[in-house]
């Protein structure tokens, strides 16, 4: 009896039970977390009609407006090159240059094209671009202003509230007209197929002007003229250097590619562009990626970041 309980105990030592054996491990490695790279070819918007609406009340603001800041800002326009026009209109005037746009620029202007008239009236904003457009739009110097095909940008530089008045009731045509009256207008205006109004103003009129920007245009509050315009310029011609990323990164992306006809630049967080978590988007601080460049943002997602760190598990044996 003895011997048989021995062999049983040697067959169960030799044997095992291979559920219970745990044998030599290995480790499996996680997969090495993979980078996104972001890339985007700068394009512009061709052909564009710009209207500049200029309130001269606002003193301050034309001031502003020196032959310096204005060469910088078609200066713009001249390197990107697409198909442009500007025309400036007087919300202020009155009598026969009323919603008369003039001057109309295609080139780089000689002087000043602003000048330097003072206003003749309030300025009614939605009034003259209205009377420019519709009621004098077969007047011999407006009629050529919007081409066909062309996209039509309107910049209200003012540092007020619009002084348009509704039309009185059962006074048949006249140059007033209702702001819901020009919402309409504005979204169906032929032959833009593109229109937006974007605004220039000060911190007392943004609340206002909030509300009354058509297709998508810019509400900027002036710190910097020179940036607002350069802001509102760009946005017209559509050269960005404002780019979404697709992920949330880890950490802002340190660097950022600027190719252009094949040669790679390398711009720097912090001294050539900015990250903004709010938007989770880059801004380029000074550089403009020319039409056709195309600009790589290369990082590390934040969903990749958070990966568990490789583990070992049993292989059995």
């Amino acid at each position: 009896m003895l011997r048989a309980l021995t062999l049983a105990a040697v067959l169960i030592g030799c044997n095992g039970d291979k559920g219970t054996h745990t044998g030599d491990t290995a480790p499996t490695t996680t997969p090495a977390p993979v980078e996104v790279v972001d890339s985007y070819t700068q394009t512009l918007n061709s052909p564009v009609d710009i209207l500049w609406v200029l309130d001269r009340n606002w003193t301050d603001g034309l001031s502003a407006l020196d032959a310096d800041l204005l060469n910088y800002e078609f200066q713009l326009l001249l390197l990107a090159d697409p198909s442009w026009k500007i025309g400036i209109l007087d919300s202020t005037a009155q009598g026969q240059s009323d919603g008369i746009i003039s001057p109309q620029l295609a080139t780089w202007p000689n002087g000043n094209p602003i000048g330097t008239k003072p206003p003749q009236g309030p300025s009614k904003i939605r009034e003259s671009i209205h009377l420019a457009l519709e009621l004098r739009k077969d007047n011999q110097i407006n009629r050529d202003f919007v081409r066909p095909g062309a996209d039509l940008y309107v910049i209200v530089f003012t540092g007020a509230e619009d002084a348009s008045q509704d039309p009185p009731p059962g006074t048949g045509v006249t140059s007033e007209i209702s702001q819901k009256d020009f919402n309409t207008w504005f979204e169906g205006f032929q032959p833009s197929a593109t229109k937006r109004l974007s605004v220039i103003t000060t911190s007392d009129a943004t609340k206002y002007w909030g509300k009354h920007l058509q297709g998508g245009g810019i509400l900027y509050e002036v710190g910097s003229f020179r940036k607002a315009l350069q802001t509102l310029f760009l946005d017209a011609i559509g050269q960005k250097t404002v780019f979404p990323l697709s992920q949330v990164p880890a950490t802002p992306p340190d660097t950022v590619v600027v190719r252009y006809r094949q040669h790679d630049t390398d711009y720097v967080l912090g001294a050539d562009y900015s990250y903004d978590p709010a938007t989770n988007t880059i801004a380029f601080d000074k550089v403009i990626p020319p039409p056709g460049a195309i600009v790589e943002i290369t990082y590390l997602p934040a969903d990749e970041a958070t990966q568990t760190s490789p583990t070992s598990t049993s292989t059995g044996g």
